[in-house]
């Protein structure tokens, strides 16, 4: 009894993209914060200015 195997290959030939998106987000998401991590001390929800005073 010939068996086709066609559906089979397809199936297994198909590109799992969303693992690949989400390792390469991890990576830039934490470069981008290690590199940038400077700029998120003044943060806009942040009160206080540089002399302890409170903006409102």
């Amino acid at each position: 009894m010939p068996t086709d195997y066609k559906k089979e290959w397809i199936e297994k030939s198909a590109i799992d993209y969303f693992s690949a998106f989400i390792s390469l987000w991890l990576a830039c998401n934490s470069w981008y914060m290690s590199h940038y991590s400077d700029l998120n001390d003044n943060h806009p929800d942040d009160r206080s200015n540089k002399w302890g005073q409170c903006r409102l």
